[in-house]
């Protein structure tokens, strides 16, 4: 009987122990530069109104900024101060239970295709860059990967029953057009998704069910445009002020190289070159954690780079599903999704040091869905190229982790040069296999007959 009662409880009580670990973590750190400037714009839209804070402040779009928005009723229901420590806590609270519910959709995936890997869908809320970029850095990038995590979720359902057919396409669109109001980097991955999307309803004939999901897309999207809007004027100031939001993260006046890729590489050379830095300023230990290397000149270089290389893989990859017979669309979105994520933070200009972090999610999907020990790899040197990347820049030094001055470099080198190196490597080399590869997973992993 006990055994019987421990089965049934395992994955719920490792479930809560790991939720519960998130929450210790976030009461322990305090709030980095993102999350004060988060409750900064909190506390204008409480001051000035939403939308007027909004078409002032935000680079994040209105629905994300909706949750900021509403984190901070709650504080002020509780008497508590908005933009304080517990609005911060409160609002990494809400990041948390967005966190947990990528894991759900891992547990049941691992339910529905691997039961062993049940554990370590639910371990998932354990993983070290998650939890570095979630519970201390409160990065609102969970809520897009909520999002992308369901469209994962719910391509793995459709080759079940009819009517879960039905149910997966209408959430399929509903994930796919609120997405990127949940943070804008979600339009990157359109191009992977949106195709496979359009095919899979026709295919299963589900135009009625795909039209309605849109239909309830483009409310949720819309709706919070119109409350207190005495004009067709004020509406158009509104969407004036969400489309300048896009225009801020979208119009790069210079590059900012403050992630490890191509463009610290390319910037670095430059200024030795150039004398303006020296060797050591690149390879010594670093002194300041947000090392933001600006070239005016490059403009849209990069992003013109990264369309370019994403386009070269798209077409192979699509070529290739003629060859490939054994794989599914689901498989080809996701490993599709990763090469998206991968070119775009080593090619694209003004990356970030979060925007990396959706390679985590997707490489668990990939190996919880057919586990084998090189996609374990995978994971694992996403896991851990993400969680030095964060580290390194506002890591767990700044975010003041219970009180300790934490200081973590890789072997006394500037972590940032590390990457930029570790990312071209690891390109080159998949990007050689994929070429080569016959019969393999998108060059991920060889196929067995």
């Amino acid at each position: 009987m006990k055994t019987v009662l421990f089965k049934k409880l395992k994955f719920p009580l490792i479930f809560i122990f790991t939720f519960l670990f998130n929450l210790f973590i976030a009461f322990g750190s305090t709030g980095t530069f993102d999350i004060n400037t988060v409750m900064k714009w909190t506390k204008d839209f409480f001051i000035f109104g939403f939308w007027q804070a909004f078409a002032v402040n935000s680079t994040y779009p209105h629905l994300l900024n909706l949750i900021f928005y509403a984190t901070g009723g709650l504080v002020k229901v509780l008497h508590f101060q908005v933009g304080a420590y517990e609005n911060i806590f409160l609002l990494k609270s809400v990041a948390i239970i967005a966190f947990a519910l990528i894991a759900v959709l891992l547990y049941y995936q691992a339910s529905y295709r691997n039961s062993r890997m049940k554990l370590m869908a639910v371990l998932f809320l354990l993983n070290p860059a998650m939890v570095l970029n979630v519970s201390v850095q409160a990065y609102m990038d969970v809520f897009y990967l909520l999002a992308l995590a369901g469209i994962f979720f719910m391509m793995s359902r459709m080759s079940r029953s009819k009517s879960i057919k039905s149910l997966s396409i209408f959430f399929i669109w509903i994930f796919l057009l609120v997405g990127p109001f949940l943070k804008w980097q979600f339009f990157i991955f359109w191009p992977s998704l949106i195709p496979v999307a359009i095919y899979l309803t026709y295919k299963e004939k589900k135009f009625k069910i795909a039209f309605i999901g849109l239909l309830i897309s483009l409310a949720l999207i819309t709706f919070p445009l119109i409350p207190k809007a005495k004009s067709t004027f004020v509406l158009r100031l509104r969407v004036r002020a969400l489309s300048q939001s896009f225009d801020r993260i979208s119009n790069e006046k210079f590059v900012v190289a403050n992630f490890g890729n191509l463009w610290q590489i390319v910037n670095g050379i430059r200024l030795i070159l150039t004398g303006e830095k020296y060797l050591q300023d690149y390879l010594s230990v670093f002194t300041n954690p947000i090392p933001y290397w600006e070239d005016q000149r490059l403009k849209y270089q990069g992003r013109f780079l990264f369309l370019l290389v994403f386009g070269i893989f798209l077409l192979i990859a699509t070529n290739k599903l003629r060859i490939i017979k054994k794989i599914v669309w689901y498989d080809y979105v996701l490993t599709l999704s990763l090469w998206t994520n991968v070119i775009y933070v080593l090619f694209n200009t003004s990356v970030h040091e979060n925007h990396f972090i959706a390679s985590v999610v997707i490489s668990a999907f990939i190996f919880i869905t057919n586990p084998s020990f090189k996609k374990f790899l995978l994971y694992t040197f996403f896991t851990l190229i993400n969680f030095a990347n964060l580290n390194f820049f506002y890591g767990l030094g700044q975010s003041g982790l219970f009180g300790y001055d934490y200081h973590l470099t890789l072997f006394n080198f500037n972590t940032s040069i590390l990457i930029s190196f570790s990312l071209i490597i690891f390109f080159l080399i998949y990007f050689i296999r994929f070429l080569k590869s016959k019969n393999s997973l998108l060059g991920w992993e060889d196929i067995k007959d």
